[in-house]
């Protein structure tokens, strides 16, 4: 079969008729199917219907990304999503190259299979994350449609070069945020009119240190400890 989940299931997983593999339905449910009729050609698969159950609860975690090299960017589309990245924002801040807006790993038949990839790796979500490719004349525009943004739930992070800025530790430390909004930019940081628009519009100035991080290690690091913290404060007690 040419689809890569059949060559998955049969040639990595090494499954066979009558076994188990783990499914995931799209905008659906989670769960478990048997392996029914196998062949070269196809595979049919036989939902086991008592299995399916929601998938985890997940807070909002949206991300506003100043556009990286275009290699980066690609690799990044199903890790965003595997860290259960709600929304993307895809911007071109003044210090970004203003020729990656030409490559194609910003349109749909390019980043629409690695969501779906980053969903499979994951295996706890079954929503994907909307992406919006900001179309503003300026960064600033963009920014200030956050300014009416008035859920106090709802944390605005701005990921910013600094070494007496305070950490994500810090400034999530309140159990009130249940969701966050983070600005990375890119490796040569925000101007400081972005920054301070950034700030006009709500966003708390962090870092992630003082070593200047590759757009796609910040990415990681950054979401991981935002989505930890907000995992925390969505745990009933």
């Amino acid at each position: 079969s040419e689809d890569p989940r059949a060559k998955h299931i049969i040639h990595h997983l090494r499954k066979r008729e009558g076994d188990t593999v783990r499914i995931g339905i799209i905008d659906g449910c989670l769960g478990h199917a048997h392996v029914g009729e196998l062949t070269e050609q196809s595979i049919y698969l036989r939902i086991h219907q008592p299995s399916l159950h929601l998938p985890m609860a997940r807070p909002q975690l949206e991300l506003i990304l100043a556009l990286p090299y275009p290699r980066t960017m690609k690799a990044l589309w199903a890790v965003l999503t595997s860290l259960g990245v709600t929304k993307i924002t895809v911007v071109t801040s003044a210090l970004s190259d203003p020729d990656f807006k030409k490559s194609s790993v910003i349109s749909p038949s390019i980043y629409e299979p690695l969501i779906l990839e980053g969903l499979t790796q994951a295996g706890v979500y079954t929503t994907r994350p909307s992406v919006h490719i900001a179309t503003f004349k300026s960064l600033t525009q963009l920014i200030s449609t956050y300014n009416t943004f008035q859920d106090e739930s709802c944390i605005k992070l701005l990921f910013d070069l600094g070494k007496d800025l305070p950490s994500v530790r810090q400034v999530l430390r309140s159990d009130k945020y249940h969701g966050a909004i983070c600005a990375i930019g890119p490796e040569r940081g925000w101007t400081d009119d972005e920054a301070e628009a950034f700030i006009t519009a709500g966003f708390y100035s962090i870092s992630l240190g003082q070593p200047v991080l590759r757009t796609d290690v910040a990415c990681i690091a950054a979401l991981t400890l935002v989505s930890d913290a907000l995992s925390n404060n969505n745990t009933p007690e």
